[in-house]
């Protein structure tokens, strides 16, 4: 390398192909997202009944955070 001690010569490292520029990222695979659940979006229903049972864990543990309430959601098994 021809840069002094403690710096990068980033230019000669892409020019060695020792380093990947934005057209190498171009040449992959497009990313292609997938559902994270099979089954696909909750009812209506469903939305309404995890909504009441949100609301009845801030009315257990208040005053609380948005986090305590997830933590909470989540050992009960209302989210996975």
């Amino acid at each position: 390398m021809t840069a002094t001690a403690g710096t990068i010569d980033w230019q000669e490292l892409a020019d060695n192909d020792q380093i990947l520029t934005a057209a190498d990222y171009l040449d992959e695979a497009i990313y292609v997202a997938s559902r994270v659940k099979p089954g696909g979006r909750a009812t209506a229903a469903q939305m309404a009944a995890r909504r009441s049972a949100l609301w009845m864990i801030c009315e257990e543990i208040q005053p609380c955070t948005v986090r305590q309430v997830f933590y909470q959601a989540t050992v009960r098994g209302l989210i996975e």
